[in-house]
């Protein structure tokens, strides 16, 4: 039986997060959250001291390592490596800007692209990302991109971070923002057939409401 596979794609502070999430619970689907990998890779790179520059030591790393993202009693998707939660060691800002970083590495991408089209094929999924649409599952009939401006998602991430300065979380958010969207390997870029949603004005519970509106649309089954 062919799966459902709904791409949520954007770049940081644009509400990605929480708009996959909802909508993921929303609709009984596992939330793949394509960031986590990396930020798991970066976080075991970090304690081990691997160097996070050499594509071939960190993708060695990562194959060792047995992932899965599956729906709990309560419907919230529970992400797990080699069998056990990852969640707070994921947020810290150490770990999010090294798996910036590795997410340059050609091989790495490969490989986390691979098991996040697995899950794919034997889950419905809702799959966030910066290419989840462009690159991993290019070939989803159901793909947003959503957007919003600089400073809006700068406030977002000083929220969420509890950190004091908007202009050093902006100046943060432009740095990755560029290396993002100018990297070689599968740049941040929504992919030409994705609808873009600007959130700049909306909140997280219009954001699903008007992807559910735009998936109504396209014959999708929304509850």
């Amino acid at each position: 039986m062919a799966q459902y596979v709904i791409t949520i794609d954007g770049l940081a502070g644009s509400g990605k997060s929480t708009a996959a999430r909802n909508l993921a619970r929303r609709l009984g689907f596992v939330h793949l959250n394509s960031g986590a990998l990396f930020r798991a890779v970066a976080h075991l790179a970090l304690q081990s001291g691997a160097n996070l520059e050499v594509d071939e030591e960190i993708t060695a790393l990562a194959e060792q390592l047995s992932f899965d993202f599956s729906l709990d009693a309560d419907g919230q998707t529970v992400f797990t490596v080699n069998g056990d939660k990852l969640s707070e060691e994921l947020t810290n800002p150490t770990v999010s800007e090294a798996a910036s970083k590795i997410a340059t590495l050609k091989k790495l991408r490969q490989v986390l692209s691979g098991i996040q089209r697995n899950f794919g094929k034997s889950k419905n999924i809702v799959a966030e990302g910066r290419d989840a649409g462009s690159v991993v599952f290019k070939h989803s009939a159901y793909k947003f991109y959503l957007t919003a401006d600089l400073a809006e998602r700068a406030r977002r991430r000083q929220h969420e971070l509890g950190q004091a300065s908007t202009q050093a979380v902006m100046h943060d958010l432009a740095a990755r923002d560029s290396r993002d969207t100018s990297r070689a390997i599968d740049p941040a870029l929504p992919a030409p057939d994705a609808i873009l949603i600007d959130t700049t004005a909306l909140g997280p519970v219009e954001v699903v409401e008007r992807v559910c509106e735009l998936l109504k649309k396209k014959g999708f089954p929304v509850p």
